[in-house]
């Protein structure tokens, strides 16, 4: 799933590019306006019904049925709805385009809605693989027509079709790949603890979706099309790495975990060395975009959009917290009490939501400092909440984390050394100095990595083989 979703994050980069270099920010920013809708849209349709089918220790075919035609008319309701206030949208921003986009948008919503469950059978027969396969697909389809449509002048509408060519693909190949035809709906199947779990979990991720879409509505209305398009690519390119990594290692241990909740030795395990597998490989992100935003920003998007650098650094702190924040998710929904999640995030949807106001009263800049400043505060008051009536600790969620922090700070020391010695003054040598700089610095990183871990495991070897540390539990021999 992982090596999938790297090359989704290739055909991703690589399509932002160049489509940064093709249209506009204002191209940007218009589809950015109604694409937040269409986000909150996609959260509607799935109901969180994905999760709990993936999440229950038992399902029937007639269970995964009635949960199917439920997600089909909700996404059907959720296409009428997005169509019929196009022109409202419209009004809304003042521009008169988004109601022809918002029409198109609403056609993938529909089309969308024909495969959420057969995505999520596969999901939990662990068929990872063939998901990442038909992933791919779909992203170079997606990716291929909209740079051809870009370069014939097609401007925003290149966009537009980002998320409506996936959603067709999937439609296409998903039930075929299953080959499961749902049965007509039955009120007797049983299917209200999957409409419990997944309503609770729809709230806060709804909840969730609101408290980070705001800045876009905040920003689009009061600050203009061209400031969110800085603004929406800069926390894109921030944010689309982490996701390349947590989205594919949820999918993958949510399943396992699920399994595992009435074992809470096996459990921990799984958890810690997870939460250990994301932390490597998402915090050094986080550090290196931080140090060197500006170079990143010169190079992926080119030199007219470089006051996205600054958003860059600013949005940093929530990012570093983001990194590691599916870890939560993982708690709240391998163990169904997606209700305790729900009322958590009614609080930090709130204080997000107002920071965001008091911010933007200093534009753009304002509201990235707010959210960063909002989403440090409630970290640890939100993992305490979290583990509560569990058998982890705020230890099992701080200690996987702790190295990658400070090999992450060791590197960014040594990548800076080679800086110094590298020209950056010219535009065309913005390339080259950032590959050896990101040489430089994965290269420190995974050493430290090899050593600290490396030698742990020795240690343990030679502790087993001479008889000085007697391990009982077969999973911790493992």
């Amino acid at each position: 799933m992982v090596s999938g979703q790297a090359i989704r994050f290739v055909l991703q980069m690589g399509s932002t590019i160049l489509l940064a270099r093709m249209l506009t920010p204002g191209d940007f920013g218009l589809v950015g306006m109604v694409t937040v809708l269409l986000q909150l849209i996609n959260f509607i349709k799935d109901f969180g019904l994905v999760q709990a089918t993936v999440q229950r220790f038992e399902i029937n075919r007639q269970q995964i049925s009635n949960l199917f035609w439920i997600n089909l008319f909700a996404s059907f309701g959720m296409a009428c709805v997005f169509a019929v206030c196009a022109p409202l949208i419209a009004q809304f921003y003042n521009q008169p385009d988004l109601v022809d986009i918002c029409l198109i948008l609403s056609i993938g919503v529909l089309i969308q809605g024909l495969s959420l469950q057969h995505r999520a059978l596969m999901q939990r027969k662990m068929q990872f693989v063939k998901l990442a396969v038909i992933d791919i697909i779909a992203q170079i389809f997606s990716v291929c027509i909209a740079l051809y449509m870009a370069n014939s002048g097609w401007g925003f509408w290149s966009l537009v079709v980002l998320p409506v060519v996936p959603a067709i693909v999937n439609s296409t190949i998903l039930p075929i790949m299953t080959r499961w035809i749902p049965q007509m709906p039955k009120s007797s199947a049983g299917t209200k603890p999957f409409l419990t779990y997944g309503t609770n979990l729809f709230g806060f991720n709804l909840l969730n979706y609101f408290s980070r879409n705001a800045d876009n509505i905040l920003i689009g209305k009061f600050v203009g099309a061209e400031a969110l398009g800085y603004y929406a690519n800069a926390y894109k390119l921030l944010m689309l790495p982490m996701q390349q990594i947590n989205s594919p290692v949820t999918n993958a241990v949510l399943p396992s975990l699920s399994r595992l909740q009435n074992d809470p030795v096996k459990f921990k395990i799984l958890y810690t060395n997870a939460l250990r597998v994301v932390a490597i490989f998402t915090i050094p992100l986080v550090v290196f975009s931080f140090a060197f935003a500006d170079v990143i920003v010169m190079v992926v998007l080119g030199l007219e959009w470089m006051p996205a650098a600054e958003i860059f650094r600013l949005l940093s702190p929530a990012a570093f917290i983001a990194a590691t924040n599916v870890a939560s998710g993982w708690v709240f929904m391998s163990t169904a009490t997606t209700n305790r999640q729900l009322r958590l995030g009614i609080i930090n949807s709130a204080l997000i939501v107002i920071g965001m106001l008091v911010g933007i009263s200093w534009g753009f800049k304002g509201v990235a400092v707010a959210i960063s400043i909002v989403t440090v505060i409630v970290r640890l008051p939100s993992i305490i909440y979290c583990f509560h009536n569990t058998h982890l600790k705020l230890k099992d969620f701080i200690k996987p984390q702790l190295f990658p922090v400070i090999a992450s700070v060791v590197s960014i020391g040594v990548a800076y050394v080679v800086k110094v010695f590298i020209n950056l003054s010219s535009s065309e040598s913005m390339w080259m100095s950032l590959g050896f700089i990101i040489c430089a610095f994965v290269i420190c990183y995974f050493a430290l990595c090899f050593i600290i871990y490396g030698s742990l495991n020795l240690k343990k070897c030679i502790w087993l083989v001479w008889g000085k540390h007697e391990i009982n539990d077969k999973e911790s021999i493992k």
